[in-house]
């Protein structure tokens, strides 16, 4: 008989007996399988060296309609997908990587679709063998960047093996945050948690001096906070000294500014360089030419090939944001910060350049932490976190 394994979602718990949530489980699941973008995920233990993954996700995270198909066209999509299911997108590594140190292998792979009152619903199930499941520690979802529709993955943890506790897909962990200027006599910003998963994409609300761009800095590491912890993936980057933060930031984080602050003298592709030049782990992450990379960022950017060369000061502002969003994604960074990058650009500008930045984040699997006082962008991401219902702080000022 099969272990019932307790997989929490962004969060790293301890083992929990799991008869002890089961029936908050079957809850969160029957909610979850109805809520468009979001999924879950189980896991299971078959015996001593078998882990079982199981997805369960509403059809229209993967396809354009949530009925069972009608029309023509419906028809057809929906045999698109099937079809999809074999060419290898939803198998091993596709769909999910477990950390190597576990020496796992797929065993078997199974699907299932079904439309209940209405609802299509989708079930997918990876068996897998490891030779050391005691190691097993972590597991990537790598939905997000063929399915947009598919935003969160919530589960619940841990089998007895996992005693060290287990994680999920997490990108920023924030949990009991104060921060506060030297001479402010209470808290700019006091957050007890907050979770954001890998290749979300996330607006971050709050009108001016609320502590937004504090808030980004604190968690690129430029600030440290007065008391509680930030976790980028799986390191606490608030428990850095300041030269591992630095070395953390340039490695992992990309940055768009609202100023850019691009260097002046240097054409755009140097800019868009500078980051592999400063950090040869962002060179590597693009396991290939760096330069032939920039060429194809600066294209799929619309930016011409013949101002290339062009020094950056020559370019229209709207030119000089495509060059800043290059110079973040070089080198595949896991985060991009973007701190009111569309601030000077009218609405169509607005979108279209958001258009290309989220296509760009998708095709990565980077999360996106987009910071903006402009509600009207809200509806363009997959969720939207308000700082003021977040902070908990009496001072906004």
């Amino acid at each position: 008989m099969r272990t019932r394994l307790i997989l929490t979602a962004l969060l790293c718990i301890p083992f929990m007996n799991a008869a002890a949530h089961e029936e908050e489980e079957h809850a969160h699941e029957a909610h979850a399988a109805h809520v468009h973008g979001a999924a879950v995920l189980n896991v299971f233990t078959e015996d001593d060296s078998t882990v079982v993954l199981e997805l369960d996700s509403p059809m229209i995270n993967f396809i354009s309609f949530e009925h069972k198909p009608g029309d023509e066209k419906q028809i057809t999509e929906y045999n698109s997908f099937l079809k999809t299911l074999s060419s290898g997108i939803f198998s091993g590594d596709s769909a999910f990587r477990i950390n190597s140190e576990a020496a796992c292998f797929v065993k078997g792979f199974e699907h299932d679709v079904e439309f209940d009152d209405g609802h299509g619903d989708f079930e997918l199930t990876v068996t897998y063998r490891c030779e050391k499941i005691d190691s097993l520690s972590s597991i990537e979802v790598n939905l997000f960047k063929n399915f947009p529709a598919l935003h969160s993955i919530s589960a619940q943890v841990v089998t007895e093996k996992l005693q060290k506790g287990f994680e999920l897909n997490t990108a920023i962990k924030i949990d009991k945050l104060t921060f506060r200027w030297p001479k402010q006599k209470e808290d700019l910003l006091d957050i007890p948690s907050l979770e954001i998963s890998r290749g979300e994409q996330i607006f971050l609300a709050g009108p001016s001096g609320s502590g937004k761009s504090t808030l980004l800095n604190l968690i690129a590491g430029i600030l440290t906070p007065r008391s509680g912890s930030i976790r980028i993936g799986d390191v606490t980057i608030s428990d850095l000294p300041g030269y591992r933060r630095d070395l953390y930031r340039v490695s992992h984080i990309g940055f768009i500014f609202q100023q850019f602050n691009l260097i002046p003298y240097l054409s755009i592709e140097e800019n868009v360089l500078l980051p592999c030049l400063l950090c040869s782990g962002r060179e590597q992450n693009e396991q290939g030419s760096v330069k032939q990379r920039v060429k194809q960022l600066l294209s799929e950017l619309d930016l011409p090939e013949d101002s290339w060369g062009k020094k950056v000061r020559q370019l229209s502002i709207g030119q000089q944001q495509r060059v800043a969003a290059a110079r973040a994604l070089i080198g595949r960074p896991e985060l991009i910060v973007a701190d009111e990058p569309t601030s000077a650009l009218d609405y169509d500008r607005r979108i279209s350049f958001l258009d290309v930045l989220m296509k760009q984040c998708r095709q990565q699997n980077t999360t996106l932490l987009f910071v903006s006082h402009d509600l009207n962008l809200a509806p363009q991401f997959s969720r939207t976190v308000d700082l003021n219902e977040i902070n908990h702080a009496g001072y906004h000022g």
